[in-house]
């Protein structure tokens, strides 16, 4: 079996891969391009580009608490650079399996349940909590 990577920061356990393109929804203000504004949303442009290897998106993706709990900006581009040099075996296929809103008087505080399967047959689900932060949806933690 082959050696699984350590994932995106936020993640945690497996490095992810092979997200599909997907339309984003993106709010507008007065302030110019706001973050996306559903979680689903979120979770997919942070994932998207994670996968892609672009450590500044992803960054801007993550709420404040997880930015601080990764460290400096620059060490976290370093790592997202390394993870783009895994092999495809050790890599796992993410997708939301399921959007449950924790708390609507949060501002909609969502619990999202991802499903991770890999090239083996292995598979496992993990849960991620999106928040409003900011002017969007943000990536924060694993529950």
């Amino acid at each position: 079996m082959a050696r699984v990577v350590s994932p995106w920061p936020v993640l945690g356990s497996v490095l992810l891969a092979g997200a599909t393109a997907t339309a984003l929804t993106v709010g507008v203000t007065d302030n110019g391009p706001a973050g996306p504004i559903t979680p689903r949303a979120a979770l997919e442009a942070y994932f998207w580009a994670a996968t892609r290897g672009d450590g500044d998106a992803s960054w801007d993706l993550l709420c404040a608490d997880e930015q601080r709990s990764q460290g400096p900006r620059d060490q976290y581009l370093r790592t997202m650079a390394d993870l783009r040099s895994a092999s495809d075996e050790d890599r796992f296929q993410m997708r939301i399996s399921g959007l449950t809103v924790a708390d609507p008087s949060a501002g909609g505080e969502t619990v999202a349940r991802l499903l991770y399967s890999s090239a083996d047959g292995s598979a496992f689900y993990e849960w991620v909590l999106v928040t409003w932060e900011r002017d969007g949806f943000r990536v924060c933690t694993v529950l």
